[in-house]
């Protein structure tokens, strides 16, 4: 998901020691089966339950710009959405202790962070293209 707050957007730095240690991504999770009976559909059921488990802002609102399929690091295989949320409320906790650490980061350092992942720099070039923005 992607949150932005005056040229800053939200990312999470990953604590956990596996593959994934000290890595920039941007918060999101699974799809869980429970998500596709949310009235606003499975897309936005994911977004504010992970959102919720993971301490991030809430969203109001969500728009999908982007879909693909992908491999992780530890070769699970995966189909990812790039989700912008306009609309949001809370403030950002660390529901999940120590599994990792928030940051706002300008837009111009956004894809230099996230480039040790494919999924996550994808999701921010898609992002890009998507808003008509320049970093």
């Amino acid at each position: 998901m992607v949150y932005e707050l005056g040229g800053k957007y939200l990312l999470e730095q990953r604590r956990e020691e596996d593959l994934y240690k000290d890595v920039y991504t941007f918060p999101g999770g699974k799809v869980e089966p429970r998500d596709y009976r949310r009235k606003k559909g499975y897309l936005f059921g994911a977004s504010f339950r992970e959102a919720k488990e993971e301490g991030s802002l809430i969203p109001k609102e969500i728009i999908p710009f982007v879909k693909f399929e992908d491999v992780t690091r530890n070769g699970n295989h995966f189909i990812f959405h790039g989700i912008w949320v306009p609309k949001y409320y809370g403030v950002v906790l660390d529901n999940e202790e120590n599994k990792r650490k928030w940051h706002w980061v300008p837009g111009s350092e956004v894809g230099l962070l996230v480039a040790d992942t494919s999924t996550n720099s994808r999701v921010w070039k898609s992002y890009l293209l998507f808003r008509g923005l320049k970093y």
